[in-house]
């Protein structure tokens, strides 16, 4: 696959795919903040985790950007 998965203004692959590729890179991650999906019922990941009394926020990048000499 490649560094942008989802890229700007349509997407490489099948939907079916692109979902099964999110599931697994982000299925250990906590729930979303809000869990509703986006256009084709792409999921989003943003959220909070909380370790060692230090609250991170976790924040998704690179599925609006677009490829490279686009």
């Amino acid at each position: 696959m490649q560094g942008n998965l989802w890229g700007d203004g349509g997407f490489k692959w099948d939907k079916d795919l692109i979902r099964m590729v999110y599931r697994i890179q982000h299925g250990h991650n906590p729930d979303p903040y809000d869990p509703k999906p986006i256009k084709y019922g792409i999921p989003v990941a943003y959220a909070t985790y909380e370790y060692g009394g230090i609250s991170f926020a976790i924040v998704e990048d690179r599925k609006f950007k677009s490829p490279p000499g686009y």
